[in-house]
Formats: structure tokens, sequence, C-alpha cells
């Protein structure tokens, strides 16, 4: 089976290191070759403090990760109840990252009170960040046009804050 095997990961969703665009790949020899000849000619190397940084992230002991893990799980959770209660609004479990994708799009084609039109994820996005203040992440970025990216990699009171403007938000519009 080894010589069959091809790992490809990275410390994005295991260590939370989102940004420092570094993973690892664990395959026979002969892979790794070839996959080392075409990587050497479309990227760079990962930054030295990336790499310092995931040999950091390597050593933290399995209970901390425990720990890091159970807070971002409860995180996630709350995220999600939330947006259950607020109407017309889907969500399914995300089962990695640190986000969610709700679905608003029974929202789309509305109006908001100071008359801009919702027609659909990028506006709704401008206009929640220009009236609300809450910045989110348009789901066409990720080929996903029915709603936007809510990072819950934050804290709880930020958290608690702008999913209580989406329900005003939402809310608002006719």
């Amino acid at each position: 089976m080894k010589e069959r095997t091809i790992l490809i990961n990275g410390f994005s969703k295991s260590h939370a290191m989102t940004g420092y665009r570094i993973g690892y790949m664990a395959a026979p020899r002969e892979i790794v070759r070839a996959v080392t000849t075409i990587q050497g000619q479309i990227t760079s190397c990962a930054s030295s403090i990336s790499q310092i940084a995931a040999i950091a992230a390597l050593k933290v002991p399995d209970d901390v990760m425990d720990e890091s893990i159970q807070i971002m799980k409860d995180k996630r959770n709350f995220v999600i109840e939330e947006l259950r209660k607020i109407e017309n609004v889907k969500i399914s479990l995300p089962r990695g990252a640190f986000y969610v994708l709700p679905d608003i799009s029974y929202y789309f084609h509305m109006t908001a009170s100071d008359g801009t039109k919702i027609v659909g994820a990028n506006d709704f996005c401008l206009y929640f960040l220009r009236v609300h203040r809450v910045a989110v992440v348009t789901g066409e970025a990720f080929g996903y046009e029915n709603g936007f990216r809510i990072s819950y990699a934050t804290s709880m009171d930020d958290l608690a804050y702008s999913l209580q403007q989406l329900k005003v938000c939402l809310g608002s519009l006719k």
C-alpha cells in the first residue's frame, strides 16, 4: 500500500496557520522527484518564517491541539446555531476549515431601506459592509453564488456581534 499512497496536506487547517501557505507531501521517491520538478517550475519555496512556524506547530502537544480544536468546534457550532435561527437562511455543517457558507439566496432581488438592490451575493456583501460594518467574503469567489463565507476564526464577541448584525440586515430587506 505504501508504494501506491500519496499524502498531501497543509498546516492551514490542522494547525490554524492560514496565510502561511505551507504544506507537505509524503509519497514514493519517484513521485516526489516528479512533483518536485513540476513544483520547482511554477512556485518558489515556502518562506523561512513559514518553515520555522511549521516546525514549531509540529511540536505543539496533543492536549493543547485538542483544546484548540474544541474551541474551534464551539465557535463553529455557535455560528451554525445562530444562522439556523434566521428565517430563510440555509446552512450545512462544514466538515473542515474555519468557514461556513450560508445560503441567503432567498433575499436576492430584495431592496434595502436606503434603496440598495440586493441582486446577488456580491451586492449583499458590499451592502453589509457599508451599512452594518461587517466584512464577509462573497461566495462567488469560491464558486458559490448563493451566499457568502463567514470565518469563525475570530473572537466569540466578534461572532456574536456580526451574527446579530446579519439578523438585523436580512430582516430589513423588503
